[in-house]
């Protein structure tokens, strides 16, 4: 007797699709922050020198969360650069860096901004809102 049971879905599409890097009250959507660091020289930086006490990815708190993460560190493609924004932080590329982790690699391809562009977005009052540059 055969019994076919379900098959999680472990589709990311959602995540890869609906990046945001947030810092503070700011948030900017990383396909900009891609087409911005574009031109910028790629450097190896150390990975002991990159932060990595940084809080879990949103939905990484469930274990199919995890598991959806897991998968994006094993597709994560170590030849892209990760970014950092202008203080060094990790603004893309943190499920490289657990993979280049993992692997045991010493440096990761990177990119520096010079500078923040305006936020995309930006919380008031635990509401996210498009941000409005004054003029």
């Amino acid at each position: 007797m055969r019994c076919d049971y379900p098959v999680f879905d472990l589709d990311v599409t959602y995540w890869t699709d609906n990046q945001f890097y947030s810092r503070g009250d700011y948030m900017w959507d990383v396909k900009k922050l891609w087409e911005l660091s574009k031109d910028l020289p790629v450097y190896d930086i150390p990975l002991f020198s990159l932060q990595t006490d940084q809080a879990l990815w949103d939905g990484a708190d469930t274990f199919m969360g995890m598991l959806r993460h897991c998968k994006l560190i094993n597709q994560a493609d170590l030849r892209h650069p990760i970014i950092l924004d202008s203080d060094g932080h990790i603004a893309d590329g943190r499920h490289r860096l657990g993979k280049a982790l993992m692997l045991g690699r010493s440096t990761i391809p990177a990119k520096r901004l010079i500078s923040m562009p305006d936020p995309d977005y930006v919380m008031v009052d635990g509401e996210v809102v498009k941000f409005e540059a004054d003029e």
